[in-house]
């Protein structure tokens, strides 16, 4: 039906201005939505194609139809190829969302390199565009990164903004990795905040091991994010202490 839409009405065959007098916007926008949710590699290459005229004629709608590529499903390699083929940061940048999208493990590792990259825009646009877009299949690759880099601010953004939530709880190196920063001088704080947002029983062991190390009133912030029964073990340590402030404070946060 959609094929019959477009060759019917000639939907992007002219992109000249006097040729889009008759065909509004918003339902070619809706036409490409439409073609994108069919998850088809037929639907892909139809929109590469109509990707292609548009870019050239209406450059402001052509990174909606970049996405629209990454939902079939079938638009990792086109994206990957053009990604590596950007001339400069503003080019690149326009691929960065539509390959989060793809949840692709080609294209997040593609992402996750783009992390070494100089320009700070491109950076912040990976770290969003990877906790906001390729949920889970993200950690793999930004656990890699975590592991190399003795970058303490990617670090912090990685943390604080990849593996703080349900998309990290299912990786069984999370905790792992996190634990030993749970004493780092700089990065204490993202990794306590992550651990317990994440939740699971092996996240509070991993902060119960370290407790007498830890500054209980510094934790004792994060505790207000711990809402399951993998807590209480952490909540008994707080109320066998034997500093009575740290019980009162325990008591006063309970409820």
């Amino acid at each position: 039906v959609l094929l019959d839409i477009l060759q019917r009405h000639r939907f992007f065959e002219r992109d000249r201005p006097q040729d889009l007098r008759g065909q509004p916007l918003i339902l070619r926008h809706q036409l490409v939505q439409a073609l994108a949710a069919t998850h088809t590699r037929e639907a892909a290459e139809i929109l590469r194609d109509i990707y292609r005229r548009v870019e050239k004629v209406n450059p402001m709608w052509a990174p909606v139809i970049l996405s629209d590529i990454a939902l079939t499903g079938h638009g990792a390699p086109f994206l990957l190829d053009a990604a590596r083929r950007a001339g400069n940061a503003k080019e690149l940048d326009a691929y960065i969302w539509p390959l989060a999208r793809t949840r692709d493990p080609e294209a997040i590792a593609f992402l996750a390199g783009l992390f070494s990259r100089p320009e700070l825009a491109i950076r912040r646009s990976v770290r969003d565009a990877l906790d906001q877009s390729a949920g889970p299949a993200a950690i793999p690759a930004v656990l890699e990164v975590l592991k190399r880099t003795r970058d303490e601010q990617l670090m912090g953004w990685i943390i604080n903004s990849i593996l703080d939530d349900r998309d990290a709880r299912q990786h069984p190196e999370v905790v792992e990795v996190l634990e030993p920063l749970l004493t780092h001088p700089a990065l204490a704080w993202e990794a306590r905040y992550a651990l317990i947002r994440i939740g699971t029983h092996d996240a509070y062991a991993a902060i119960a091991r370290q407790f007498d190390r830890l500054d209980p009133s510094e934790l004792m912030r994060e505790l207000e994010y711990a809402a399951n029964v993998n807590a209480v073990p952490l909540i008994e340590r707080y109320l066998r202490s034997p500093d009575p402030k740290v019980r009162r404070m325990m008591l006063y946060r309970l409820p």
